[in-house]
């Protein structure tokens, strides 16, 4: 039987080992959560090394691409290079493929859900797909980079804006540890709003992943819409709670398989790839014209009156 392991590097206490079905076969699919903490990461990649067909890492900072920028963080290199025999994936290979053509593609036939409006992220240097697809549709765009890993007391409001300061802060970013207090809590509680911070809460879509959502604050997400890349049971509980009115999520949940992110897909789809060849974008662009994979959106209003329909999985095979 094929073993994919995926290490949830900013989760905690997220941990499962579970025979699925996959394309077919059988899979098993193990997953340890290391909480930031490197070492520990380096200890399970040198221990599975040779031993699975694929091992995948959720949560670590992409590949930063802009005008005649391209970083990619110290410490992700490390983890990335860190085996002799089996492929170590992140998702950004299938990223880069799945969200500028399935993600713009839905965004532009359902442009009444976003264009004109207002729309904030969290770090658009993170996630600079989401970034360019919004930056064509938005009304006015505002980036929270500079807080949200510096805690420097402004946003910006367009790609050109985060280019120019990806070109000021990279060198210092490179020597910063990748650590869980480096992320502000983005609370808007009892009315303590930083003021350069006003407008970033105002708008009208939030654009976030998943790790962040787990991180910061929630409350300021009371009647807004959501944009995030995955989306997990008890995040939904606490969006639904805090009273966001709606979410699209670019990779929906499948049945059959505990967790189900961009990382963990392009892991399964490596370790099922014939004689176990290195994925390459031509693979992805086949899998996902193959398969019927889409953004799911979902409105918790509407939730609320028909719970039946509460989750569209996608199951392929």
């Amino acid at each position: 039987m094929k073993h994919v392991l995926s290490i949830a590097f900013t989760e905690d206490f997220s941990n499962f080992d579970q025979v699925i079905q996959f394309n077919g076969e059988s899979i098993r699919l193990t997953q340890y959560s290391t909480n930031f903490d490197l070492e520990l990461t380096l200890n399970l990649l040198e221990r599975f090394d040779g031993l699975c067909d694929s091992i995948c890492i959720s949560g670590l900072p992409p590949i930063i691409k802009g005008k005649k920028i391209n970083f990619s963080h110290p410490q992700r290199e490390k983890l990335m290079n860190a085996t002799k025999e089996t492929n170590v994936l992140d998702g950004q290979l299938f990223k880069d493929i799945y969200i500028p053509w399935v993600i713009r593609k839905y965004c532009y036939k359902n442009d009444h859900l976003f264009k004109n409006k207002d729309v904030s992220i969290y770090c658009g240097s993170i996630q600079k797909n989401l970034l360019e697809v919004m930056d064509d549709l938005a009304g006015k765009l505002f980036l929270a980079d500079p807080y949200f890993g510096l805690k420097l007391p402004y946003v910006m409001n367009g790609v050109s804006d985060l280019d120019k300061f990806l070109k000021m802060v990279l060198p210092l970013m490179g020597r910063m540890k990748i650590k869980r207090n480096l992320i502000p809590s983005f609370s808007s509680r009892q009315g303590k709003v930083p003021r350069f911070l006003k407008s970033f809460f105002e708008a009208d879509v939030f654009v976030a992943n998943m790790a962040t959502l787990e991180l910061i604050d929630l409350s300021h997400l009371k009647g807004k819409t959501l944009i995030v890349d995955v989306l997990n049971e008890d995040l939904k509980d606490e969006l639904r709670r805090v009273g966001v009115l709606d979410v699209m999520v670019c990779l929906p949940q499948i049945e059959g398989i505990p967790f189900f992110n961009f990382a963990i897909f392009e892991a399964l789809l490596q370790g099922v790839q014939a004689g176990n060849k290195k994925l390459e974008t031509d693979d992805l662009l086949g899998w996902i014209d193959e398969m019927d994979i889409r953004p799911e959106f979902i409105n918790f209003k509407r939730l609320l009156k028909t719970p039946e329909s509460a989750t569209n999985f996608y199951y392929f095979s």
